[in-house]
């Protein structure tokens, strides 16, 4: 009678077992980039949705008054009023960003009642390590990035 043996060879098994590492390895390093990616997308996604809500505060006429917003180094400020230095502190929304995050150029736009145009346009970098990604502000209040 024949004897049927089952299983796996020790080489397959490591053979296996190396694919898979070098596998497991890979997606390692590339789920580290997106994830990064992910969370700047997530951070600039959040400044413009931030910026179009102070504009639509504005078109909608709430509290009767210009509303805006203004770039801090660590964190940017949604107000009410002309502009930033003479705002109704006590509506300040204060909304802290990521520490990884610099800004540079336009630092305050405010838009106007009814209209939603802004008194400012110009454009917001947004720097986190080797990314950068430019917000645009324009007269009309139009926002882009």
């Amino acid at each position: 009678m024949l004897k049927f043996q089952q299983g796996f060879t020790m080489v397959e098994i490591l053979i296996v077992i190396t694919i898979v590492s070098m596998l497991a390895g890979l997606g390692y390093f590339m789920d580290l980039n997106i994830l990064k990616s992910n969370i700047f997308s997530s951070d600039l996604n959040g400044i413009v949705d931030s910026i179009r809500r102070s504009r639509s505060e504005a078109l909608n006429n709430i509290d009767n008054s210009a509303h805006g917003i203004k770039i801090l180094p660590d964190s940017y400020v949604l107000f009410e009023g002309q502009n930033y230095d003479s705002r109704i502190v006590s509506k300040d929304q204060i909304i802290p960003v990521n520490s990884e995050l610099t800004f540079s150029g336009l630092n305050e736009a405010v838009f106007t009642q009814l209209s939603g145009e802004s008194t400012a346009s110009g454009s917001i970098m947004v720097t986190e390590g080797l990314k950068t990604s430019a917000i645009t502000i324009n007269y009309d209040g139009g926002v882009n990035w």
